[in-house]
């Protein structure tokens, strides 16, 4: 009778030894690894005689998509790809940080050259303005005094110069001062037909001494660069050898920006 068979089973590729399964019919295997697996039965009669040759079956273990080979391979060029970004995202970075340290340095030895300078210039200045100082008050002093108007005119001249040379001394310690945050820019209104007119006269010693005739001409001059005025009338008077000079500020047109011709 079928129900007094006795069975023996191994599962080749996990077991070494037969199990004894008595009257029992099935097998159990859980959390099998993935691989190949060849199941071996063998059953006996009611007289106890078995069959030696049995049966077996193969068994495919399958493995989860990500134990295959064609996942493990994605994932490894997905890191590969990954760690490449990284790197040179790391080594972009590194540039970037040392080309800004690179520029700060340098900014910072500029910086630094600039005040070296600056400092240089504030002790030439302070140098120069004593001495200027103790000659603007002499010649101060003669100019009232003297009467002869031709003496008077270059003595004039001598003063108002040194005054600018002064006032030029003056606006660098200022500007020494700006730059340490200690001076603040005072802006004021003032008479431009009256501060042309005495930066002509600054120039007429030397062009007498050329023979050119510097005249200067004005109706409602309002604005103009100090600069323009200083450094145009010395290269002026530098390459002209005779002749007239007139300076004669204008009003722009009112539809046009607030400028100065000449």
């Amino acid at each position: 009778m079928a129900e007094k068979n006795r069975y023996r089973y191994r599962l080749e590729g996990l077991e070494e030894r037969w199990v004894d399964a008595g009257y029992t019919t099935t097998a159990t295997y859980a959390n099998l690894a993935p691989g190949n697996y060849v199941f071996h039965v063998l059953g006996s009669n009611n007289d106890g005689v078995w069959n030696e040759k049995g049966a077996s079956l193969r068994v495919v273990i399958v493995p989860p998509f990500w134990q295959r080979w064609w996942f493990i391979g994605l994932i490894s060029l997905g890191l590969l790809f990954i760690g490449g970004i990284l790197v040179r995202f790391y080594i972009f970075r590194q540039t970037i940080k040392n080309k800004l340290l690179l520029e700060k340095t340098q900014a910072r030895k500029l910086h630094e050259v600039d005040m070296m300078k600056l400092q240089f210039f504030t002790n030439v200045s302070h140098e120069i303005r004593t001495p200027l100082t103790l000659i603007i008050g002499p010649v101060e002093k003669l100019w009232r005094q003297i009467k002869e108007e031709d003496i008077r005119s270059q003595l004039g001249i001598v003063y108002r110069n040194a005054s600018k040379l002064m006032e030029l001394i003056n606006q660098l310690l200022d500007f020494r001062k700006l730059e340490a945050g200690k001076y603040r820019v005072d802006y004021r209104n003032g008479d431009m037909v009256r501060f042309l007119s005495g930066i002509t006269e600054s120039f007429r010693y030397s062009a007498n001494e050329k023979g050119i005739t510097l005249a200067f001409c004005s109706n409602q001059a309002r604005f103009i660069f100090k600069f323009v005025m200083t450094i145009g009338g010395t290269y002026s008077l530098f390459f002209t050898n005779s002749g007239t000079m007139i300076l004669k500020p204008l009003m722009p047109p009112k539809n046009n920006s607030p400028r100065s011709f000449f």
